[in-house]
């Protein structure tokens, strides 16, 4: 039966896949590809059409959209420029994929760290400490900041919000504060804190890829993200104000009295987020932190009355906790493995689409176009060209890796030559790629933080305002040669 079934996958759709893990005999180059320019600019144009009108016009499933754009450009790629399906399977999708086998594990992690944390009783202690403790005038303000903390001690935005995030939208609606708005603080502190965290992931790759000190582009970023940071909380405060007389006291009063009957709460059930805290500082990898995160859960959640297998069946397909007050309900019966399939779903079908863009070289023919005929020796030009590739690869992939690695391997000459400091290059990416992921509806980001925080991405999209403003300053300096730093004068010494 096992040979059987080996046998098969080695042989699978046709195809022999048993020697997958060997390089390729030969590669696709931007000589040898048969995508030109103005076909490669129509097969971005048609699936961004694809995506953009399905997504804000008819509000279609993203997963549909990215298999229907998958459908499109494989048939093209296939019949017209006569590209092998086998090999852009093997050598295109099949690395990316392989690439984000630890993401996928760490959104599973996720889905069942927050059902473990409601049953246990954590999420809902910071929510009713949160409804007591917090003023709907400063609500936006506080959650901004509360986050951004988060993300900067933990390193990831996707930790912050679905801890810190879910249980501020549940402070939220106690409080009468629209979601939208409180959804939108929650994403702007959890990139702000993410993007200048020597702990993240994207600020350690965003660096690497362009050859430059960690702590160099952490400072570097500080020049356009803390402009952007500041006129959100600005906004926020003003905002908030109105919200001052819109929480009524008996809804308020419903909420608290509910958690306390559904839960036994104590500052015990902090123990959790704490060793998440100081575990992420100590800079342990995600995925051991995470499992220790979700076992530190399981005594609470047995001390709140549930048993082996209504823990396990929290952790897989989201938590069962029924309470007199329906907003309630909605908001502590979140999270559960099964909760992220859809986000897994999306993410696969994205780099199956991605991973044909890059096996072609499409991406590549259009942004040597561009270096030839738009940027030659001009900063600006090229710190805007840098910022679309970003923003590019961002609406063009299902996860953030792709349009960070893209620029610097495209650029990073042009900046030596224009001695111009490899900070402005990784600030940039970041600027423009990292920041603008959850804005995009079909983007891993954007999928995940609508999910766990129950929020439709174009409802919060306005409302982070780092995730738009943040290209925009790095435009703004770029032509106007503010902060461009010169090789060998780091951002620290201006």
């Amino acid at each position: 039966m096992y040979k059987v079934f080996y046998t098969n996958i080695d042989h699978f759709g046709g195809m022999d896949t048993s020697d997958w893990t060997q390089p390729p005999e030969e590669e696709t180059t931007l000589e040898s590809t048969p995508v030109g320019l103005v076909g490669g600019s129509l097969i971005l144009l048609v699936s961004l059409l694809i995506l953009v009108i399905g997504s804000f016009v008819y509000q279609i499933s993203t997963t549909i959209l990215l298999m229907t754009v998958s459908i499109v450009t494989t048939s093209v790629y296939v019949f017209y420029y006569d590209f092998s399906w086998e090999k852009m399977l093997r050598y295109g999708a099949a690395p990316l994929v392989g690439r984000i086998t630890n993401v996928l594990l760490i959104l599973m992690l996720i889905g069942a760290l927050i059902g473990i944390w409601m049953i246990s009783g954590t999420i809902p202690y910071l929510m009713y400490v949160g409804i007591q403790v917090l003023s709907p005038e400063f609500f936006l303000v506080s959650t901004a900041l509360i986050v951004s903390v988060g993300a900067l001690v933990t390193g990831t935005s996707f930790g912050s919000g679905a801890t810190f995030g879910v249980a501020l939208i549940g402070v939220a609606q106690g409080l009468g504060v629209p979601l939208p708005q409180t959804a939108g603080a929650v994403v702007m502190g959890a990139f702000f804190g993410d993007k200048l965290s020597p702990l993240s992931d994207t600020t350690v790759l965003a660096a690497g890829v362009s050859e430059t000190d960690l702590f160099d582009h952490i400072r570097s970023m500080l020049y356009t993200t803390i402009p952007g940071y500041v006129i959100g909380l600005a906004v926020f405060l003003v905002v908030g104000l109105q919200y001052g007389g819109s929480a009524e006291p008996e809804n308020i009063t419903a909420m608290t009295q509910a958690l306390q009957e559904a839960f036994s709460l104590s500052p015990l059930l902090l123990v959790p987020p704490i060793v998440l805290l100081v575990l992420s500082y100590r800079q342990y990898s995600t995925v051991p932190v995470l499992w220790i995160a979700i076992l530190t859960a399981i005594p609470l959640a047995i001390y709140q009355g549930y048993d082996v297998t209504e823990i396990a069946g929290a952790m897989a397909a989201g938590p069962e906790v029924s309470t007199d007050v329906d907003t309630l309900n909605e908001l502590v019966t979140r999270g559960g493995i099964e909760s992220m399939t859809n986000i897994i779903t999306v993410l696969i079908f994205a780099f199956l689409f991605a991973g044909q863009l890059e096996y072609t070289q499409t991406i590549g023919v259009i942004a040597e176009s561009i270096r030839e005929r738009f940027v030659r020796d001009d900063s600006g030009r090229l710190i805007f060209v840098t910022s679309l590739t970003s923003i590019l690869g961002t609406l063009t992939t299902g996860a953030v890796q792709l349009s960070l690695i893209i620029p610097p391997i495209m650029f990073s000459k042009i900046y030596d030559r224009l001695e111009i400091d490899r900070t402005v290059l990784s600030r940039t990416i970041e600027d423009s790629g990292t920041v603008t992921a959850p804005i995009v509806p079909w983007n891993l980001a954007g999928l995940y933080f609508a999910g766990i925080l129950g929020v439709p991405t174009l409802a919060y999209a306005p409302w982070t305002f780092i995730c738009y403003l943040g290209p925009l300053f790095a435009w703004l300096y770029g032509f106007t040669d503010t902060f461009v730093f010169k090789t060998d004068d780091h951002p620290d010494t201006q």
